[in-house]
């Protein structure tokens, strides 16, 4: 904030507070109108300097951000938060953006690249949760059991299958194709079209508008 807005909250607060403090005395037929007005005018000076910070806490604590709703995606209900949203919102796009969601060509890529890419997804959605303050008690699934479903459910058990097997590959030098490429693509696509749909939830919650243009070029054959 600049010292000359800092000046103007402070000449409008003083003589709005004046005004107010002149007026409350005539009503109240008081003596002392000057102490009225002093009182006053250095109550519309606090008022000024306050304001910007009253209205930050405001937006903060936004009654929006306490009030928990319900949406079901599939089948999956979900519970959500103004925190939840947030949190919600950085998961989406970790997953709208790598590979998790996004299509690779056979004949595209790198099997490696997109193993890592899963792994970093896996620790940055382990990281937010750690992060973030539970879900206050509700019915339905939160943020937060989605997140762990898509660890534990999709994302530990592909990882824990694909990586000894590239590792073991790259071991040999990678002198020729990976034997077990084309099946880990198909597996791979499997993966994809689950992450999708939890991606899909996610931007539900966190009140994503028009959700498919994220996914336009993501059509699953």
């Amino acid at each position: 904030m600049t010292n000359l807005s800092i000046f103007k909250r402070i000449v409008c607060g003083a003589i709005a507070g004046g005004i107010i403090g002149s007026i409350i005395f005539w009503l109240v037929a008081r003596p002392s109108l000057w102490k009225w007005i002093i009182l006053s005018t250095v109550a519309g000076i606090f008022f000024g300097l306050m304001w910007p910070l009253g209205r930050s806490v405001v937006i903060r604590l936004r009654i929006e951000d306490w009030r928990l709703e319900q949406v079901e995606i599939q089948g999956i209900r979900f519970t959500s938060a103004g925190m939840q949203r947030r949190v919600a919102w950085r998961l989406f796009v970790e997953m709208a953006t790598r590979i998790a969601t996004q299509p690779m060509a056979e004949e595209e890529g790198d099997d490696g690249i997109a193993l890592s890419s899963l792994y970093e997804l896996f620790q940055l959605t382990r990281k937010a949760l750690a992060e973030m303050e539970p879900t206050p008690s509700a019915t339905g699934d939160t943020v937060e059991t989605f997140a762990l479903d898509m660890l534990n459910s999709d994302l530990r058990p592909f990882l824990s299958k694909w990586h000894p097997l590239w590792d073991v590959y790259v071991k040999t030098g990678k002198n020729e194709e990976w034997s077990a490429h084309t099946q880990f693509r198909e597996e791979l696509a499997i993966l994809q079209r689950r992450i999708e749909m939890r991606a899909r939830g996610l931007a539900e919650l966190a009140r994503v508008k028009n959700v498919e243009r994220f996914f336009a070029k993501a059509a699953h054959n």
